[in-house]
């Protein structure tokens, strides 16, 4: 008997992709020919036994199929900076799960090509910030080093008095790992001293992660409206309460047309991002961060894709977002799956976190 074996990277073991992947999976396999051996790994299983990027990504590899379903440094490099650690952490390079990860481009699975390489995927803020600056909040990014110039130095400061002077003169600013997760390499800084305090002591962590950090201005009004899209096309507000005292303030009469300009912007800002990252993985959810400047742009504060809370607290948004991520994972694992023969005829073997589940 010949047995087709799927390998999958789960991300955490309660991950939002699970219920919904496992539930689009067994869908397809009975209807499939072939026999399907199916493996998880978890970030829990991942720190335990302390592997390194090139030990998962060689774990993936030895398989049929692989699928990804979480940014694949989350909930494993959380304590590096300073937050969590303890006798687990581990302290993954981005530059190593580059290297190790390209080796799935031409395995067959989710993602390969170019996708691997989607900054969302990655969560490689800085590389779309970069090519589309005009879309985001005020940004510097600052190459890690031993020292700076009196240029160097002068870049920095002109910045944030730029930035503090269109952001009301408040001196607070955020200075963040180009690659950040969960709230992880992110520093709240008061002040100039207090910015190159935190440029310091991101610097002392970066071989978990980056060689650069990038400073932005603490907005006045931190409200941030999040619009869900499917397929690039915007779906829906995923509301969450606005901060005491805050509001997003939209010149029109009704919220409705309130919706259909933040929509617009949303819809706009990911085909820009799609022009500026060919690997962008557009397909499926995408949920565009909005946020108000100071003087009333609107701008993009983050995309987020497979670990996204599409969810809302005061519409019933849920069963439409689950409806939109089982679609997802339903095409995704067709897709994959497509050259294997239809009409299932034999017995299928699931191997899931150690254990066999039988499907006959």
């Amino acid at each position: 008997m010949v047995v087709v074996r799927i390998k999958v990277f789960l991300g955490g073991s309660n991950g939002v992709n699970m219920t919904p992947f496992e539930d689009a999976l067994a869908g397809i396999l009975k209807g499939k020919k072939s026999t399907f051996e199916v493996e998880y790994l978890n970030t829990d299983q991942i720190k335990i036994q302390k592997l390194s990027p090139e030990q998962v990504f060689d774990w993936l590899l030895d398989s049929k199929y692989h699928f990804i379903l979480s940014h694949v440094h989350q909930g494993i490099t959380g304590g590096q900076y300073g937050a969590g650690i303890n006798e687990t952490t581990l302290k993954w390079s981005a530059n190593e799960i580059i290297k190790h990860i390209s080796k799935l481009k031409e395995h067959p699975g989710f993602p390969n090509g170019i996708n691997l390489f989607c900054p969302l995927f990655l969560q490689h803020k800085l590389k779309w910030m970069k090519l589309m600056p005009q879309y985001c909040i005020p940004s510097l990014e600052v190459r890690f080093q031993e020292s700076y110039t009196k240029e160097e130095v002068k870049v920095i400061t002109n910045f944030l008095r730029k930035a503090d002077n269109e952001e009301g003169k408040n001196k607070k600013f955020f200075v963040k790992s180009g690659f950040s997760t969960n709230g992880m390499g992110i520093k709240r800084a008061q002040g100039d001293k207090d910015v190159f305090r935190k440029i310091v002591l991101l610097d002392e962590h970066r071989g978990c992660w980056v060689d650069s950090c990038f400073i932005q201005p603490s907005l006045v009004n931190n409200y941030e409206q999040r619009v869900v899209c499917f397929n690039g096309e915007p779906q829906y507000l995923a509301r969450i309460g606005p901060p005491k005292g805050k509001s997003f303030p939209v010149d029109v009469k009704k919220q409705k047309d309130k919706e259909q300009i933040l929509f617009e912007i949303a819809k706009n800002a990911i085909q820009e991002l799609k022009k500026c990252c060919p690997e962008v993985i557009s397909n499926g959810i995408i949920r565009v961060d909005l946020m108000i400047l100071a003087n009333g742009e609107i701008v993009v504060n983050e995309f987020e894709s497979l670990e996204a809370n599409i969810y809302s607290k005061k519409d019933n948004h849920n069963i439409k977002g689950l409806n939109l991520t089982n679609k997802f994972w339903t095409s995704v694992i067709a897709d994959v799956l497509s050259s294997e023969d239809d009409i299932y005829d034999g017995e299928q073997v699931i191997v899931r976190k150690g254990g066999k589940r039988k499907r006959n």
